[in-house]
């Protein structure tokens, strides 16, 4: 008796702590109190909003590559940086490029037919699991950049009620030269390029160790 009570108790703690890990709680711990303790009071910290200037953006991850945003405020080395592209070799960025600033339509990009064949290998993707959400999803998108067009500026994820602090906003990480590489939300920060805006806010993704010492110029003017 003893024994089986025993199982079911390191069962249940076990189910705990999954899903503890998925929990902002964690989140918090994991990364804000231990960036603190490690590299002080202006480490990251998780899905962390940051003021972004839209012509510092060089550099993006391929449309299509898989980025969790489960990795934001994390501070890491490597090479891991070194996956990035020009921004206009990214599928989505290119596709909004020609749409919002040639008025091409979103079937002639090549978009529509890309985010199709991801979607016959996933059930879902990008939010979407049909053929006609797909266009549904890119029929919205011009009606966000005419909003953005007229308040000539990129909402905050808290303004859009996405979540946590930024969580759900344009992701960028920050590469060992301290510069950004729009990692996620490419479809509106490619808005706001077409549009020359001056800055996005955005949530922070990873940050390269050795870029630590310039990451305080994303935070001077942090909304």
């Amino acid at each position: 008796m003893l024994v089986k009570t025993v199982k079911v108790l390191v069962k249940n703690i076990r189910l705990f702590q999954r899903k503890l890990l998925n929990t902002i709680i964690w989140k918090l711990l994991s990364v804000d109190v231990f960036n603190y303790l490690k590299y002080g009071k202006f480490a990251p910290k998780y899905a962390q909003q940051i003021t972004m200037k839209v012509t510092d953006c060089n550099l993006a991850l391929p449309a299509f590559a898989k980025s969790s945003r489960r990795y934001s405020g994390i501070v890491r080395g490597g090479d891991w940086d070194k996956n990035a592209i020009p921004i206009k070799d990214n599928e989505k960025i290119a596709a909004c490029i020609n749409r919002f600033s040639m008025g091409i339509d979103w079937e002639d990009t090549n978009i529509i037919r890309k985010m199709s064949i991801h979607l016959t290998k996933n059930k879902t993707f990008d939010n979407c699991s049909s053929y006609e959400d797909i266009i549904e999803r890119y029929e919205k998108l011009d009606s966000v950049f005419e909003q953005i067009k007229k308040e000539k500026r990129v909402r905050s994820a808290k303004e859009l009620g996405l979540g946590f602090r930024e969580s759900g906003g344009i992701y960028v990480h920050i590469n060992r030269n301290g510069d950004p590489i729009i990692a996620g939300g490419f479809h509106r920060f490619a808005m706001a390029y077409v549009l020359n805006l001056d800055t996005v806010p955005a949530m922070i993704g990873m940050v390269h160790k050795n870029a630590l010492p310039s990451f305080t110029r994303f935070l001077k003017s942090s909304l």
